[in-house]
């Protein structure tokens, strides 16, 4: 090449190169864009459990359910049994309920334990009983029944008859019985008896004799008497 050709090229290399080295206009320099800082994620605060009070249940407060308290009832006190009791002449006779007992003597004025008669009302039955010393019972039975049949029928007009005899046994001692009734004029049952007679081991010999107008109440009051008579104290 020649050297006004490398001349030359030197030149216009040199006056592209001042051309070139023309002072730039600043280049802007993009204002870098701040990053952002990552947002700080809003982790929600746990919350403090609020201590919600369990509700525990009222203990339930047992009802006192009041215990029927027993009505007491008053037990009725049985009436008090009364009885008349004869023992002052050394034998004893238990009379049901209270008896005006009338006391006579005998074969003398005044009541004695070797012979007396006890008289006395028994609930509707009229009762006489008489003791004395060592009698035959036979005889002393039959004087007995005939000395009802005069009294009664001097009184009252009525007649009397034999119904039935019999044995009693009385505190273990062995006796005999009779039963009557007495009619009135017209024929009608006007009413009855029976006497019983007995003898002690103590000697002595006792009759018992019970009238009335209903024959079922003499049987039940004379058989109480029976059962209620002791030959001793």
């Amino acid at each position: 090449m020649s050297r006004g050709v490398l001349v030359g090229a030197v030149v216009f290399v040199a006056l592209w190169a001042a051309c070139s080295q023309t002072e730039p206009s600043p280049t802007s320099v993009p204002t870098s864009t701040p990053i952002p800082s990552p947002a700080a994620t809003q982790v929600p605060s746990t919350p403090t459990p609020t201590a919600v009070p369990t509700q525990i249940p009222p203990t339930a407060t047992p009802t006192l359910v009041p215990t029927a308290t027993p009505t007491l009832v008053p037990t009725a006190t049985p009436p008090a049994v009364l009885y008349t009791e004869v023992n002052s002449y050394g034998f004893e006779l238990i009379v049901d309920g209270t008896a005006s007992i009338e006391s006579l003597g005998l074969l003398q004025d005044e009541v004695a334990e070797e012979d007396a008669v006890v008289l006395f009302e028994y609930e509707g039955a009229n009762s006489t009983l008489l003791w004395l010393g060592d009698t035959d019972l036979d005889e002393l039975l039959s004087d007995t029944y005939n000395q009802i049949v005069k009294a009664q029928e001097a009184q009252s007009g009525l007649a009397f008859s034999l119904i039935s005899e019999g044995i009693i046994t009385v505190d273990s001692s062995e006796g005999k019985f009779l039963t009557f009734v007495s009619n009135d004029a017209s024929g009608d049952v006007a009413g009855g008896g029976l006497t019983g007679v007995w003898k002690c081991t103590t000697g002595r010999v006792f009759s018992l004799t019970l009238t009335g107008s209903d024959p079922v109440v003499l049987q039940i009051r004379f058989k109480r008497l029976l059962d209620g008579f002791s030959c001793s104290v």
